[in-house]
């Protein structure tokens, strides 16, 4: 498709908007006269109709990588609110999650769908995930697709401002917030709010506070990788002689956790990503390379059924939780409980099976996964206790977690699943299976995939 000429798009909506405005209503209509017109041309973004033009002109294949933020939590509908339904793109970020997912099951998250402009935003303050997984997801990505504009976003929250205390400790923001909140006689998350924020800012001055950049220097290193290739879409970060000035103006960009982003917030980053892609002058390609590595990352999850290639004796149970009907296999088998499944690699693999597990109060209690390979009958060439219990927060959580088992060789294995079924604990519930080339493992991930 040809490239749009900018001058003359410009010179276009000009003369369309004048037309419109003497078409309809005339220039004895005071509230276009002349005055008024140059009035509201000053305050009509041209800059932003020519980033939007260019942008529609290509039509782009966009696709998002990320968690929550990504995702649209907080969004009355995700699917069209979030910066990636604003831009008409496929949304493949998971909840509660981080880059080690997608690093390892990249193949299996795109296949062969074929995309142009690729959005990666994990929030700057996820200290669980890891720098390898960001340049790996990265560089698988930039062999598949040579000339897409693979584009990392840092977008800093109030979240990663601590307020100083005099013991030397520092306290969250957020906790702050909370704290002046229900002091004031507020309860639950309403607490947190504009007006709690302004309060809290009108007591304090710059330097009680402390800004933690997190690991924005991962995403930097991403970005400069010249197996990627990348470039970074970022909000100025804060100027410690302002900081009150930082948080105020960056408050907008966020629903009241301060974490996920507001309308506003999604809104902005439409706006930056299409004026990225008409600064670079990015074009649709449909130049790709094959998969240089394949991975099988498989979830029953969300359907309830198993893929042609694997086989299992246990049950398939339904259960709830708070998004909806979900699906696992349950090792409820007082003998043998066993998922059959194929490495079709030529190479040895790395296998994590993926479970429920709860917090911080273990429901399950653990369970132990043993792998026979061949046949069934053999003896096991690898057992791992799996922990099927989270410490990483203090309210109740029930959530997907990806524990790694071992490396895998090619050919048909067993997996062999037994839980403790002692009173009061519930089924060890296997939800998928990641069987993966990825150099680098970590002991276990969340990443909850619907």
């Amino acid at each position: 498709m040809p490239r749009i000429n900018t001058p003359l798009a410009l010179a276009a909506a000009l003369a369309f908007f004048l037309i419109n405005v003497y078409t309809n209503f005339g220039d004895d209509n005071e509230s276009y006269s002349p005055r008024n017109i140059r009035r509201i041309l000053s305050d009509y973004d041209i800059q932003q109709f020519a980033d939007e033009e260019y942008f529609r002109e290509q039509d782009l294949r966009i696709v998002s990588l990320g968690s929550s933020r990504a995702w649209g939590t907080g969004m009355d509908d995700p699917a069209k609110e979030s910066f990636t339904g604003l831009l008409g793109g496929v949304n493949k970020a998971i909840r509660a999650s981080n880059p080690d997912y997608p690093a390892m099951c990249m193949y299996s998250m795109i296949g062969d769908d074929v995309y142009d402009v690729i959005l990666i935003e994990y929030m700057p303050q996820a200290y669980d995930g890891t720098r390898e997984s960001l340049l790996q997801m990265g560089r698988r990505l930039r062999q598949r697709f040579p000339d897409a504009l693979i584009v990392y976003l840092n977008i800093w929250t109030n979240r990663q401002f601590y307020q100083k205390n005099e013991d030397g400790t520092k306290t969250d923001l957020y906790l702050v917030l909370d704290k002046e909140g229900r002091e004031a006689g507020g309860a639950g998350r309403e607490v947190i709010n504009v007006t709690t924020f302004e309060r809290v800012l009108k007591k304090t001055k710059e330097d009680d506070f402390v800004f933690l950049d997190s690991n924005e220097g991962w995403l930097r290193e991403a970005v400069k990788d010249p197996s990627i290739d990348g470039i970074m879409i970022n909000y100025e970060l804060p100027n410690e002689h302002n900081y009150l000035n930082s948080m105020m103006e960056v408050w907008n960009f966020y629903i009241n956790d301060m974490i996920h982003f507001s309308k506003f917030g999604h809104q902005w980053i439409r706006h930056q990503v299409m004026k990225l892609v008409r600064e670079k002058l990015h074009t649709r390609s449909d130049n790709i390379n094959p998969w240089e590595s394949m991975d099988q990352c498989i979830s029953w999850f969300q359907s309830g059924e198993l893929e042609d290639n694997i086989v299992s004796n246990m049950p398939m149970k339904d259960f709830a939780d708070k998004s909806g009907q979900k699906y696992s296999l349950e090792a409820s088998n007082p003998s043998i409980n066993f998922i059959e499944v194929e490495n079709n690699n030529n190479q040895t693999q790395h296998l994590y099976l993926s479970h429920m597990s709860t917090g911080p109060k273990d429901y399950y209690g653990g369970g132990v996964v043993e792998i026979r390979e061949k046949n069934i009958a053999n003896n096991s060439s690898l057992t791992v206790d799996v922990s099927t219990l989270e410490t990483w927060s203090s309210f109740p959580i029930h959530v997907m977690v990806h524990y790694y088992i071992g490396e895998i060789p090619k050919g048909k294995f067993y997996i062999m699943v037994r839980g403790n079924l002692t009173e009061g604990n519930r089924p060890f519930r296997t939800t998928g299976l990641i069987i993966t080339p990825s150099n680098h493992t970590v002991g276990s991930f969340t990443a909850n995939l619907d």
